[in-house]
């Protein structure tokens, strides 16, 4: 299934003899032997996913097949490819490797083993094709272009050392491909002229699954051939290499990812968001292509509530990263929709007037802070710090910067519950009264019985209490504690301290027991003390659940210090997360702003990895100075991928020793698929099938 990312995916039939000749035209034209190791990283939803698998089979070679993780982390991908000697990567990943290796301490790394490196799936920069010459120094290089409906393998274009590139070039047809570029009337355009990119051959499937009406659109007979038009334009050069230059119709690539636009445009028009809605592609600042969303007459709520019911709807990565009012939608002289002065106009005049129009001058200044820290632009009065794409450490940003320039201190929970520029400069202009202290924040809608509270994060529970609704109520814990790790003032960060915050957060809203506590991840560990503590005080902890929390072994603790201990000496002197740890060990004076000076450096990736790290480390000396094993039942659901990275290969990630009653289960999927969906509403069902058993 292809182009499904719209709710209406079109079901590809392709053959045996087409899946044959995706396999042995690529071993063909590129000599493929028992010799080689090749390594599976797509997605198995990818069609080159296929070539991966069954290419080693049919030569002989070896496969090597990698957790998502390991995929997704540069320096656990660098490691694995150190033993393969053929790899084809999207230009994205290839791009996060390159990165990595680029950053090493000892200087620019390459993997000098690879004997075949080719990208495809996406428009392959020329900057890439140059930075593979270097990091594959003894490799054959390629780009290989197609997609499902031709088998893949449509053409392929050989990198040559001796010249720079300069064109997105796709390359020549493999054997038993013919390739055409026509016009719209379907001839054949000259040497030098753009058009569609039409493949027939071998490798052309039989059509889409009842889809009669789009089999005679995309695939056309010509030349007593059947030919399948791509959709793609480009242009042939005198020496026959294609290039490539972009879609013809509105589907666009978006990491790799296939987005049909006019399907947003239609499930927003659908749900009555807005009388009209247009949507295109556009570069940001910093070089990422963003969806943006033009709208006329929109629903009551604005963009904020466009994004949120298009969020309910469809993936996050189809849902606009701006949504922009207009008063009509600019049109061409044949008074069709003009998406080329959409894509020209400039954010800053986007917005409309009206209810969203900026007010006072606190108003202005927090919504730059919003645009600063969430590098967006256009932000409004009522838009949303979560709706604009914001997350708790992102949050912690914010306030630390809407403090300095207004000198009002806001509480995480005002952010979270009102997270608006009008919201937090009422609040501001008040100077908090009666808002000086974090506090538990509602999720859901409230229902009797006793409240589930959510331990370490809000947003990232948000999903989950949605899935909870009208079975309890949940409150997600934030505790001003969890930032420690930037602030080394503050003492060491452990899991007892975060525990008795919480415990004191938590009786703020509820004085007495009985409680339900659950935690995610290290949320997880401290929701466990935090049990404790509140039982030790003599109260009923009626329930407990985490959520795909690791305990730390000795052997992970050793591991963990090895690895702050190699960044403090070996990263460069402006390595941030270097930086903080070097703070934090050496007690220097608290980091006053300096979150938000990272911020404009765009090194949240560091501050992230460092918060974690702390965290790692404070479970480790947990485990190993205050955890108590425990008789009590407590539900524990683990990630089913989770299970084969655990360190102590246990089924219950190592609790096993140190719970008598545990209440286990495992739910297909990664970590961060517990609490996304869909994932999220089997959490949900274990933990409310758990919690009513335990009254």
């Amino acid at each position: 299934y292809t182009s499904g990312t719209t709710g209406k995916s079109k079901g590809v039939v392709a053959t045996q003899g087409n899946l044959a000749f995706y396999v042995h035209a690529a071993a063909q034209r590129y000599g493929f032997a028992p010799r080689d190791v090749f390594v599976s990283i797509a997605r198995y939803t990818f069609s080159i996913s296929l070539w991966e698998l069954l290419s080693p089979l049919c030569c002989g070679a070896r496969l090597r097949i990698l957790e998502r993780d390991d995929v997704l982390t540069p320096e656990r991908l660098a490691k694995a490819l150190e033993e393969v000697t053929v790899l084809h990567a999207g230009p994205s990943l290839l791009g996060s490797l390159f990165r990595h290796l680029r950053s090493s301490p000892s200087g620019p790394k390459t993997l000098p083993g690879m004997r075949h490196a080719s990208s495809g799936g996406d428009i392959v920069p020329p900057s890439v094709m140059e930075e593979m010459k270097r990091v594959f120094p003894g490799a054959e290089l390629f780009v290989i272009y197609g997609c499902t409906e031709i088998a893949c393998m449509g053409t392929t274009y050989p990198i040559r050392r001796d010249a720079t590139v300069g064109r997105t070039f796709v390359g020549k047809p493999f054997p038993d491909v013919v390739l055409r570029v026509l016009d719209p009337n379907r001839n054949l355009v000259p040497f030098g002229a753009v058009g569609e990119i039409c493949f027939a051959g071998k490798g052309i499937a039989r059509g889409y699954l009842d889809r009669p009406e789009l089999n005679g659109e995309k695939f056309i007979p010509l030349e007593g051939k059947r030919f399948y038009t791509t959709g793609d334009m480009g242009r042939l050069h005198p020496d026959g290499n294609l290039e490539i230059l972009g879609r013809r119709d509105f589907q666009i690539q978006l990491r790799g990812i296939r987005i049909e636009l006019a399907g947003i445009e239609r499930t927003a028009l659908e749900l009555g968001l807005a009388a009209q809605c247009a949507v295109v592609a556009r570069k940001g600042d910093d070089g990422e292509l963003r969806l943006v969303a033009f709208v006329v007459k929109p629903c009551s709520g604005g963009p904020p509530a466009i994004r949120r019911a298009l969020a309910r709807e469809l993936p996050d990565y189809m849902v606009p990263h701006h949504v922009s009012v207009l008063d009509a939608m600019p049109l061409t002289v044949n008074g069709k929709l003009d998406r080329n002065t959409l894509r020209e106009m400039p954010w800053e005049a986007r917005r409309g007037s009206g209810e969203w129009a900026l007010g006072g001058e606190r108003e202005k200044q927090i919504a730059s802070v919003f645009e600063k820290v969430l590098r967006v632009s256009d932000v409004g009065v009522d838009d949303g710090f979560f709706d604009l794409g914001g997350d708790s450490l992102l949050g912690v940003l914010a306030l630390e910067e809407i403090e300095q320039v207004t000198g009002v201190s806001i509480p995480p929970h005002v952010l979270f519950e009102r997270g608006t520029p009008k919201a937090l400069a009422a609040h501001a202009a008040s100077g908090g009264a009666g808002e000086v202290r974090s506090r538990p924040i509602l999720l859901n809608t409230q229902v009797p019985g006793p409240p589930l509270f959510m331990l370490s994060g809000v947003h990232i529970y948000r999903p989950l209490a949605r899935a909870l609704d009208g079975r309890c109520t949940a409150y997600g814990v934030f505790a001003p504690k969890e930032v420690e790790p930037f602030d080394p003032s503050k003492g060491d960060h452990t899991v007892e301290a975060l525990a008795r915050e919480y415990v004191e957060l938590i009786r703020s809203r509820q004085p007495e027991g009985p409680y339900r506590l659950l935690g995610y991840s290290f949320g997880g560990i401290v929701a466990y003390e935090a049990a404790h503590q509140l039982r030790a005080a003599g109260e009923e902890v009626r329930f407990l659940g985490m959520v795909d929390a690791l305990i730390p072994e000795w052997t992970t603790r050793w591991k963990f210090r090895k690895a702050q201990l190699r960044r403090l000496f070996t990263a460069p002197p402006l390595d941030v997360a270097a930086f903080v740890w070097r703070r934090v060990l050496h007690g220097r004076p608290p980091l006053r702003h300096g979150l938000v000076r990272y911020a404009e450096d765009q090194k949240i990736g560091p501050l992230e990895e460092a918060r974690d790290e702390a965290n790692r480390q404070a479970a480790a000396r947990y485990l190993t100075a205050g955890m108590r094993s425990s008789r009590e039942p407590v539900t524990l659901i683990v990630a089913g991928e989770r299970l084969r990275e655990d360190p102590l290969k246990s089924p219950s990630c190592g609790w096993e020793s140190y719970l008598s009653a545990l209440d286990l289960h495992t739910v297909k999927g990664d970590h961060f698929q517990l609490l996304e969906e869909p994932g999220v509403a089997r959490t949900a069902e274990i933990l409310t099938g758990a919690m009513d058993r335990a009254g």
